[in-house]
């Protein structure tokens, strides 16, 4: 268990009274809509080009810092719901999948770009 001084979780101390729920929803709200000014900031004819780019980039800024804070306080929110015994399965099957799909993605693809099976052995071996 993750302590600091005096022996207090810091699990239970930082999510007791629902800050994390709050940081996940209000920093996921927040980097969802900080993308509505950037298709408008294009369109505004008073600004000039360097000008539209660094707005962009601010709320492009914006938006991952705040979807970052929000991904941290979600991840362990759930951390706190899944239990001890099933954390490892419930947080490395996503990856799991992620694998072995990338794996068949990348072997269909190799299949189907090759003319014939010789060429498909070349690649592979």
């Amino acid at each position: 268990m993750n302590t600091v001084d005096g022996g207090v979780s810091k699990r239970s101390s930082f999510g007791k009274d629902g800050r994390r729920k709050k940081v996940t929803y209000w920093g996921a709200a927040i980097a969802r809509f900080s993308w509505i000014p950037m298709l408008v900031v294009p369109l505004i004819p008073s600004l000039s080009s360097s000008t539209k780019w660094l707005l962009i980039f601010g709320f492009f800024f914006l938006a991952h810092s705040c979807i970052s804070c929000s991904y941290v306080s979600w991840l362990s929110w759930i951390s706190d719901l899944v239990p001890d015994d099933f954390r490892g399965r419930f947080f490395g099957a996503p990856f799991h999948r992620f694998a072995q799909g990338l794996k068949f993605r990348i072997y269909f693809l190799i299949k189907n770009l090759s003319d014939s099976e010789i060429v498909f052995t070349k690649l592979i071996y």
